[in-house]
């Protein structure tokens, strides 16, 4: 009998420990904000992990990071754009017997851009 007083005792230490911290309150916003959802999500899961990430206040080196991201992303864009302009110049310049020497040594990438290989082989 005196053990299941103490984990009765455990469980209710933990609950008050939830109910402290507000797990249970924000938990219970969550669930409830899901059945009052007028068209319910294919995964109920993946809800919950939506709403609770965004109910956690998000560490300011995070926001940082996505920032220094989105510059790195338009940085590398018009590198891709300026390469693309540059090698079209010099293609156009030079003879057709050159760029056909030269094609070997151009390789479309999955995303469109072209990669520059080691064509020594075919000089």
């Amino acid at each position: 009998m005196a053990h299941y007083k103490a984990a009765d005792s455990k469980r209710e230490q933990f609950r008050r420990y939830l109910e402290k911290s507000g797990v249970l309150d924000t938990l219970t916003k969550v669930l409830v904000a899901l059945y009052e959802e007028p068209e319910k999500p294919t995964s109920a899961l993946d809800f919950l992990k939506h709403h609770l990430g965004a109910a956690t206040q998000e560490n300011p080196e995070i926001e940082l990071l996505r920032l220094e991201l989105a510059e790195m992303k338009e940085k590398y864009e018009a590198f891709i754009s300026k390469s693309d302009l540059l090698t079209n110049s010099i293609l156009e310049k030079h003879s057709p017997a050159l760029l056909f020497k030269c094609l070997p040594c151009l390789e479309k990438t999955k995303g469109g851009h072209r990669i520059y290989t080691n064509y020594s082989s075919n000089r």
